[in-house]
C-alpha cells in the first residue's frame, strides 16, 4: 500500500507538491492564454475582508499580511502570505462560515468566485489545486479540535509553539510573535480566559520558556517543546487527565 501511494501521481502528497498555493496564483496569475480578471486591494488591521453570514462572490490571495479567522469570539486560525481565503466556499450563494478580519496591514489579490471556478474547470487537473486547499483545512480543523481538547496548560503551550513555528521572528534571545499577536488574541486563538493565560505564562516565564515579558514577549521555544514532552508523559503515566 505505502508503494503504492508513493508511486501514485495523485497521492496527497504529491497534490500537495504540484498544485499548492504557490501554483494555484501562478496559473490564475501568469497564464496568457486564459486570463480572468483580478485586482489588487489592501485592507487597514481591524477591517473585515469577509462577514460571517454573509454570501461574498470573491476569493482573496494574501501576498502581505495576516487575516484571522474569526467565529464570534473565538479564533479558529491565522492565515498568512502565500494562503487563499474563500477558496473552501467557491459557490457564490454559501455564506460565510467566518469573519475574516485583518490582523495586521493585509494586501490581497482579489478574484471572482466564478471566474476561479471556471478557470480550474479549464484545466484537465485543475480541481487537484481545490483538493489541495480542501485538505488543507480538513487537516487544520482536525489539528484544532484535537488541540481545544487538551488540557488548559498544554493547550497553550502547543498552540504557542504552533504559531511561533509559522508567524515568529528570531532574536537574540529566542522567537517572538509579531506585536499584532497580542495576549488577547492569543487568548482568543485558544480559547483561554485571560486571567487563566497570564497564570500558566507566570508557570512558563518560571520554567524559562518565556525569556522575557516585554512587547512582544520572547520564547524559548525548544523549552516549551521540551515541556509539552514532559506534558505528554505525565499524561501517559495517568497524572493527568
Amino acid at each position: 500500500m505505502r508503494e503504492y501511494y508513493e508511486n501514485n501521481l495523485y497521492s496527497i502528497e504529491k497534490i500537495g507538491i504540484l498544485y499548492n498555493s504557490t501554483q494555484m496564483i501562478d496559473m490564475l496569475l501568469n497564464d496568457r492564454h486564459f486570463k480572468i480578471p483580478f485586482n489588487s486591494i489592501t485592507v487597514k488591521k481591524g477591517e473585515l475582508v469577509v462577514s460571517k453570514n454573509e454570501q461574498s462572490e470573491f476569493v482573496y490571495f494574501i501576498r502581505k499580511g495576516i487575516v484571522a479567522l474569526k467565529h464570534e469570539n473565538y479564533i479558529f486560525d491565522f492565515l498568512k502570505p502565500n494562503d487563499f481565503v474563500g477558496l473552501y466556499e467557491l459557490s457564490e450563494k454559501e455564506n460565510s462560515i467566518f469573519d475574516i478580519v485583518a490582523v495586521k496591514e493585509t494586501e490581497l489579490v482579489r478574484f471572482k468566485k466564478a471566474d476561479i471556478l471556471w478557470k480550474v474547470l479549464s484545466y484537465q487537473e485543475g480541481l487537484f489545486y481545490y483538493l489541495h486547499n480542501m485538505n488543507k483545512i480538513l487537516i487544520k480543523s482536525i489539528e484544532k479540535q484535537s488541540i481545544l481538547l487538551m488540557f488548559t496548560e498544554k493547550k497553550i503551550i502547543v498552540s504557542l509553539i504552533n504559531l511561533l513555528e509559522r508567524f515568529g521572528n528570531a532574536t537574540e534571545e529566542g522567537y517572538s510573535l509579531p506585536k499584532e499577536f497580542t495576549n488577547k488574541l492569543i487568548s482568543e486563538y485558544t480559547k483561554c480566559h485571560l486571567t487563566t493565560m497570564f497564570t500558566i505564562f507566570k508557570d512558563l516565564q518560571s520554567s524559562r520558556a518565556i525569556v522575557s515579558t516585554g512587547k512582544p514577549y520572547v520564547y524559548n521555544i525548544d523549552r516549551l517543546k521540551q515541556l509539552e514532552k514532559s506534558l505528554n508523559f505525565q499524561t501517559k503515566k495517568g497524572v493527568r487527565s
